[in-house]
């Protein structure tokens, strides 16, 4: 899934939909339901330099297109802290996990929400308010400093996964106070 993300992410940026969502709103799930909440958004994207130098005949479906990449990318690193994070808390609350364990993964889920806020940092540095209508002709995209710390992130995490996921593989052991190997009640 990490891959899938890092692939994703990837794929918007070559599409140039990274800056298509001007409004970075957290809790936002769905996209436009609407025409004219789609309406809204392309109007929102047009006073954008990148639409007014790169995409002036860009049609409301190419947009949605473009917008439903940026979305989904943003909703899948979402929705992996959510799947990470709520078995996590049941598990450690049960005590199915060993404290190392529980260290281990708090550091790389920190690591997940840093990645959030490298992206949304990254994001801004191509959505500034100030480039106006005088803006010189050109490429408009995010900061590549800020991309590539991005996509370094996107790796560091998948590498701490993967080698976790070594560990507790070749450690059977330390599964043994896991759920898979806890003694059901009826023993």
């Amino acid at each position: 899934i990490v891959l899938g993300i890092i692939g994703l992410g990837g794929y918007v940026r070559l599409n140039k939909a990274g800056l298509s969502i001007v409004k970075w709103d957290l809790l936002r799930v769905h996209v436009p339901r609407s025409d004219e909440e789609w309406e809204r958004e392309f109007e929102e994207y047009k006073k954008h330099p990148q639409y007014k130098n790169d995409f002036t005949d860009m049609s409301l479906d190419e947009f949605k297109f473009i917008y439903k990449l940026e979305k989904w990318h943003r909703q899948l690193g979402k929705g992996l802290g959510v799947v990470f994070i709520i078995p996590f808390v049941i598990f450690a609350k049960k005590r199915f996990i060993q404290r190392t364990l529980i260290l281990s993964s708090l550091g790389i889920f920190s690591l997940g929400g840093l990645q959030a806020l490298i992206g949304l940092w990254m994001i801004k540095s191509g959505l500034k308010e100030n480039l106006g209508e005088n803006y010189e002709k050109r490429d408009v995209k995010v900061s590549p400093y800020r991309l590539a710390l991005h996509f370094s992130f996107g790796l560091l995490i998948f590498y701490f996964l993967f080698r976790m996921g070594l560990f507790l593989v070749t450690k059977p052991q330390i599964l043994k106070s896991s759920i898979l190997f806890a003694p059901s009640a009826n023993n």
